[in-house]
């Protein structure tokens, strides 16, 4: 009787053990992925957009126990300082509390040029649990297909009268180094406008230096105009940079009218500005 108890006991063991370890290949069973409670897209820099830079960044994630992340490392390098977007924005992320001291969670982050000619940008989305879509937009023709660069010396145009009608516009800024210099003066850029009312391509006519004028080049082929059935339509915009010594507070920009622009900057406020 005692061999056929021990064989029974036995048996009663193996039946209650959990599933996974009947076969011995097997592994324990994984923790569920953690729950994102909130997300950060990263910043889709101009400079990126007019390179027309459209990658997706993978980032890897360490989260302790309370869901904050530790630390955040993309698995690749990209040019323009996307690579080091993602990952800022991928300290912001929260997730759901878990029992594990430390967790892995892998990002990815795309970013895609809008190409319809819309006015406002898409707004980011979360397309997956750890995937987010980024947006950006393109204006105009890619530089490397008009006769950029230019010289002022070099410019044929006849501008077009009456003026197409500006439906909207973006200000330029100070470059943190102009704004150390306190540099001031004024760009004047000429902008070639297709019957869409989209800027096909720009030069600076009267120029100034430390990325002044490059900057306005590159906020100019943000604007839209009026369309137009004829096919080429050229345009100037005068850019006035002013040191604000008299008050305490940034101003923003002003439209002195609709194709003259003042850009302040406050010399009391320096801050980092990219440099085109």
């Amino acid at each position: 009787m005692r061999p056929c108890r021990s064989v029974i006991g036995l048996l009663v063991i193996l039946f209650a053990l959990p599933s996974w370890a009947e076969s011995p290949g097997s592994s324990l069973p994984q923790a569920p992925p953690p729950r994102v409670l909130s997300w950060v897209a990263p910043y889709y820099s101009p400079a990126a957009q007019e390179a027309q830079l459209t990658p997706t960044v993978e980032v890897l994630v360490q989260i302790d126990e309370n869901g904050e992340v530790l630390g955040a490392s993309s698995t690749h390098w990209f040019p323009l300082g996307l690579a080091k977007a993602c990952e800022d924005a991928a300290r912001q992320w929260r997730f759901a509390p878990g029992a594990a001291p430390f967790r892995t969670v892998h990002l990815v982050f795309s970013f895609l040029l809008d190409r319809s000619g819309s006015r406002l940008p898409q707004p980011p989305e979360a397309v997956g649990p750890y995937h987010v879509r980024v947006w950006g937009q393109l204006w105009g023709e890619p530089a490397s297909q008009g006769p950029l660069p230019c010289t002022a010396e070099g410019l044929d145009y006849t501008l077009t009268r009456p003026e197409p009608q500006v439906l909207s516009w973006v200000a330029a800024q100070y470059t943190e180094v102009a704004r150390k210099a306190r540099l001031q003066g004024t760009v004047i850029v000429v902008a070639e406008v297709d019957s869409k009312g989209r800027v096909a391509w720009t030069c600076a006519r009267k120029e100034l230096p430390m990325g002044l004028d490059k900057g306005s080049e590159v906020v100019l082929r943000k604007w839209r105009f009026a369309p137009d059935p004829r096919p080429v339509r050229w345009v100037e915009v005068e850019l006035d940079f002013t040191v604000n010594e008299a008050e305490e507070t940034e101003r923003p920009a002003e439209l002195i009218s609709p194709y003259h622009l003042r850009i302040w900057s406050n010399t009391q406020t320096i801050e980092s500005e990219p440099v085109y």
